[in-house]
């Protein structure tokens, strides 16, 4: 297990790593072309990231919620390569119909459903976000495809196709602000969206023949009902999530200027460093958690390795984020039409972002652990949780807070959800996180002032000197953790 763990987690860390700075690029680009909140017309970018949601929780709900959930645990139970196609195959088919379906219903009334998560758009911007919408529910047909060849590959442990997907996903959107953007506007994004979803599945296909898989048509319901007994709950718990994300859309849209522009870039950057050790723990680890699933102490190990590997990663990443979050966001995005206000904006929601950034990190894991013991109860009603604290939160900080207030709200919903699910996980499953704990905590804290110290001793005043104060910054202060972390003893290959 752990030969296979290691070098997949660096596949999946490298990938991600790659896709997140292609991210950063395609996040640079929109900044220059778009700005943040004095778009306008087919410039107004905020009716690009309100089309996107639905179809992102099409997604969520019929795709990625089934998927995460039942797919790998079930196929992991076949015996033959015959049962392996089969499975997949009626997976992929009846999917694919319901998506279908789904979008369709989407497509023929995109403005209704506009207008009930925007309230606060006017009717050209209404308009507008239901064409982008139209466009955008091609991403979901296609993601069916790749997210079943996703869930082979785990199964397979053949990851290197897989790595590619996202990286080919956020090249299709560069694609489409470049070459298309800056005739089109967000039209042509939402075209670069639908490129890049094609890309991310075709991607996959021959990496997977290759292993072995051949499709099959066959279209049975009844051979799904442990798959949809499996994953209800799951959906309903990746429903709840994505509906945090529709009511931070619904209340920017009241709060306009660019709030929901504002929302999307600090989320994009503070999700950097989750979506490189994060999700790279998660997908490599999760078919390993259900084989150990009946060996409770080697699950509780593999479990505790997981979350302090995370951890050790994750919050000194955090901690430079916030410390240089005004620095960073200058550094990125800070071109074009991004303007000083746009810059200001932005980095105070990557401040409040960034104190959640170590909950978000660990929220795939502590979920897997749930799934991975066919416990999706407890997942949905942690989200069930985040759901209404995030709209409570939300309807109470924006008036107060604006833009950053969107922010401040999803990060308190997900710090209070983890929490919540981590005690649950205690007491289903026997770990501790221990001295190591403590130990990545002590000196993250001591980072984080020697950190604010040189950020306060640095003086930056070009776009070279930016590049030197980040890069000193954090060169020194990694180097600092890194070394204090292994003088107490704290190596990550042995936590």
């Amino acid at each position: 297990m752990k030969k296979i763990l290691l070098p997949a987690t660096l596949i999946l860390a490298v990938s991600q790593l790659l896709s997140r700075i292609l991210g950063v690029l395609r996040d640079s680009t929109f900044a220059h072309v778009f700005g943040a909140t004095g778009g306008v017309g087919v410039f107004n970018l905020d009716t690009y990231f309100a089309a996107f949601r639905l179809p992102d929780l099409v997604y969520s709900l019929l795709i990625f919620g089934t998927l995460s959930a039942a797919f790998i645990p079930l196929i992991a139970e076949k015996k033959t390569e015959a049962e392996v196609n089969r499975f997949a195959s009626n997976t992929l088919n009846v999917l694919f119909i319901f998506v279908l379906i789904f979008c369709g219903i989407l497509f023929v009334f995109a403005k209704p459903f506009i207008h009930l998560i925007t309230p606060g758009f006017d009717a050209e911007a209404t308009t507008q976000t239901a064409l982008l919408l139209r466009i955008q529910l091609l991403a979901p047909i296609f993601f069916t495809i790749s997210a079943v060849m996703g869930g082979l590959a785990q199964h397979f442990h053949k990851f290197v196709w897989y790595s590619l997907a996202p990286i080919l996903y956020n090249a299709g959107i560069i694609f489409g602000a470049l070459v298309w953007g800056r005739e089109y506007g967000v039209v042509g994004l939402s075209y670069g969206v639908a490129l890049g979803s094609f890309l991310h599945a075709v991607i996959q296909i021959p990496g997977m023949l290759r292993a072995g898989f051949r499709w099959q048509p066959v279209f049975h319901l009844g051979e799904l009902r442990s798959l949809v007994k499996l994953a209800t709950p799951r959906v309903i718990a990746v429903t709840a999530s994505q509906l945090e994300l529709v009511a931070i859309t619904f209340f920017a849209s009241l709060i306009g200027g660019g709030a929901l522009a504002v929302f999307n870039y600090a989320w994009n950057l503070a999700s950097l460093p989750m979506g490189v050790v994060g999700i790279a723990f998660a997908t490599v680890s999760f078919a390993g958690l259900t084989r150990l699933v009946n060996q409770p102490k080697e699950f509780g190990e593999a479990l505790r390795k997981n979350i302090l590997g995370v951890l050790y990663w994750v919050i000194p990443a955090a901690i430079g984020l916030f410390v240089l979050r005004v620095e960073i966001t200058e550094l990125i995005l800070a071109r074009g039409e991004f303007t000083a206000t746009d810059v200001k904006l932005v980095a105070e929601s990557l401040a409040y972002l960034s104190v959640g950034i170590p909950f978000f990190g660990l929220l795939p894991i502590l979920n897997n652990a749930f799934f991975a013991k066919k416990n999706t109860r407890i997942p949905l009603i942690a989200n069930i949780f985040y759901l209404i604290i995030t709209v409570l939160a939300a309807y109470l900080l924006s008036p107060l807070l604006a833009s950053s207030g969107l922010a401040a709200a999803y990060s308190f919903a997900t710090i209070a959800g983890v929490s919540y699910l981590f005690v649950l996980l205690k007491r289903e499953v026997k770990f501790s996180l221990g001295k190591t704990l403590w130990k990545i905590i002590l000196i993250s804290a001591a980072l984080g002032i020697l950190a604010w110290g040189l950020n306060q001793a640095f003086v930056a005043d070009n776009f070279t000197m930016l590049v030197l104060k980040i890069g000193g910054v954090g060169i020194l202060g990694g180097c600092f953790y890194l070394l204090a972390l292994k003088f107490l003893g704290v190596n990550p290959r042995k936590l």
